[in-house]
């Protein structure tokens, strides 16, 4: 695709109706979405967390307390 990662993350965040998505949920969007990923080596899952991470665009939020998972 000729998307950049935090574009594909965006798309991901922006398909949900509470404009909320684990990163699980990040990996499964882009998989489905766009079959090159499905095929390719993991190296692209790091680069999301990196743009997740270093990115201010996106904003890591708890879970409520009855969610599993860190944020």
């Amino acid at each position: 695709p000729t998307y950049s990662y935090a574009s594909l993350i965006a798309q991901a965040i922006n398909a949900t109706d509470d404009k909320k998505v684990t990163l699980n949920g990040i990996y499964t969007f882009i998989m489905d979405h766009y079959p090159y990923y499905q095929h390719a080596q993991n190296g692209w899952q790091n680069s999301i967390r990196h743009n997740l991470s270093l990115n201010k665009a996106f904003v890591r939020v708890q879970r409520a307390s009855n969610e599993p998972g860190r944020g």
